[in-house]
């Protein structure tokens, strides 16, 4: 029984780890965004925190989604993937810029959370098939 409890912490802290990830990385991007303007390159790390963030992504829909959370994960990640097509570029003001911020951190989240998705959407297909 206390193995359980280790496994379950381990998997809410691998997730809040997802989350930090995401968060530090938008405020990399909203540093460089403010420091070369709106021409700016790419990070030269962004693609190893994009990795990270698919990995992280695939151990939490691997490890962490119980049968009771499968279809609140696929419902909300379908809700951030729309979400994320959003115009947030009104959401600009003289000293931040918001709209940029919310921009990323949306796309580097649905970069987790689509890669927990699919995992569990094709573990679910597997399950229903093996049902039948």
């Amino acid at each position: 029984m206390a193995k359980k409890k280790v496994d379950q912490n381990f998997h809410k802290n691998l997730f809040l780890f997802g989350i930090l990830v995401v968060f530090v990385f938008a405020f990399f991007k909203m540093y460089q965004f403010y420091t070369e303007g709106q021409n700016y390159t790419p990070l030269e790390f962004e693609k190893y925190v994009v990795l990270l963030l698919v990995v992280l992504g695939v151990a939490i829909g691997w490890m962490n989604i119980t049968k009771k959370e499968t279809m609140p994960l696929l419902v909300s990640s379908l809700v951030l993937m729309m979400v994320r097509f959003g115009n947030f570029d009104a959401l600009v003001w003289s000293w931040f810029d918001l709209g940029v911020y919310l921009d990323v951190l949306l796309k580097q989240l649905g970069v987790m959370v689509a890669s927990a998705a699919i995992v569990v959407a094709v573990k679910e297909f597997i399950f229903v098939a093996k049902s039948k």
